[in-house]
């Protein structure tokens, strides 16, 4: 699992709201990437973590997947030597919850 001391994309430590420009903060009120958001001028970035949007949700929930090269993204246990976090099950089984920052 990686975990950064500040955001790879915005340089911002941990605790700090991202960069409104930034690619890897969340819209806080929906929990889309920011610039795909239907009112980014509306609402504010999410703070940085320390882990990439999704990631511990994942870890949390014991989701992993691999790249298999003729199935796609296939899940699997953290063991295995390819696993990472499942962010595509986060994504489609999870909603955001703006007070908390998270998937839920």
């Amino acid at each position: 699992m990686t975990t950064y001391e500040t955001c790879p994309k915005c340089d911002v430590a941990i605790g700090e709201i991202h960069e409104n420009s930034c690619g890897v903060t969340r819209c806080k009120e929906h929990g889309f990437q920011r610039f795909s958001c239907p009112m980014p001028g509306k609402h504010t970035p999410t703070k940085f973590t320390g882990f990439w949007p999704g990631t511990q949700e994942a870890i949390e929930r014991g989701w992993y997947a691999y790249l298999d090269t003729k199935k796609g993204w296939t899940a699997c246990d953290e063991d295995h030597a390819d696993a990472t976090p499942d962010l595509n099950r986060v994504m489609s089984q999870l909603r955001w919850n703006s007070e908390s920052e998270k998937f839920e």
